[in-house]
């Protein structure tokens, strides 16, 4: 069981090594204004993977990760290996709809990690998943606000920058948030700490 896991983390790491966050297929947005680490973008629609996961369970992201990266190697329908996409997604969240807007929600400890899916694909032709636990989702076009920031991306750092990116919507005075916050992490373990990217989230309306 160790082995498998070792595996599974040493193929995640060398997928990020070997391609560079850059050059991973991400969401197709457009910038609709930029301030120093703050953006408002928009989104065209996509498809995640999802897996949700209960901390109060004892259930960790990492167990979450490691179902999502067997499907795209191969545990779905089609046995067909997937490439890589980024960011990650970490939100509060809990189990709806398959077609249903899926990082504003929570529940007592129930979070939600989620894939890209590669833009190759569409809902008609994305392989379905072998294992139940994992949603294949569309997302709608939305806007997102985000704060980008570098180093570490712990618990109360994400907290910090959350507040940080709502103040500044809230001065903005344009949008209402109408989600939890999310954290996107765009790297592998193995990157140096000041070359990572990591960003906290909120999905707007306008006002």
């Amino acid at each position: 069981m160790k082995k498998n896991v070792l595996l599974v983390l040493g193929l995640v790491m060398f997928s990020f090594l070997s391609f560079g966050a850059k050059d991973l297929d991400s969401p197709k947005h457009k910038v609709l204004l930029n301030e120093g680490s703050m953006e408002i973008r928009e989104y065209s629609p996509y498809l995640t993977v999802s897996v949700v996961y209960d901390e109060s369970k004892g259930e960790s992201k990492g167990s979450a990760f490691r179902i999502l990266f067997k499907y795209i190697s191969g545990a779905n329908v089609a046995s067909e290996n997937m490439s890589m996409t980024s960011p990650v997604l970490d939100a509060p969240g809990n189990k709806i709809s398959m077609t249903s807007p899926v990082l504003d929600q929570s529940k007592d400890g129930l979070r939600k990690m989620s894939f890209m899916v590669p833009s190759i694909y569409n809902i008609n032709t994305v392989p379905m998943p072998t294992d139940n636990r994992v949603l294949v989702e569309e997302v709608p076009a939305r806007i997102v606000a985000a704060n980008t920031f570098s180093w570490f991306a712990g618990k109360k750092k994400q907290a910090r920058k959350s507040t940080e990116l709502k103040r500044w919507i809230d001065d903005l005075n344009q949008y209402n948030i109408v989600s939890k916050s999310i954290y996107a992490g765009y790297n592998a373990p193995l990157t140096l700490p000041h070359t990572k990217r990591h960003e906290m989230m909120f999905v707007l309306v306008m006002k």
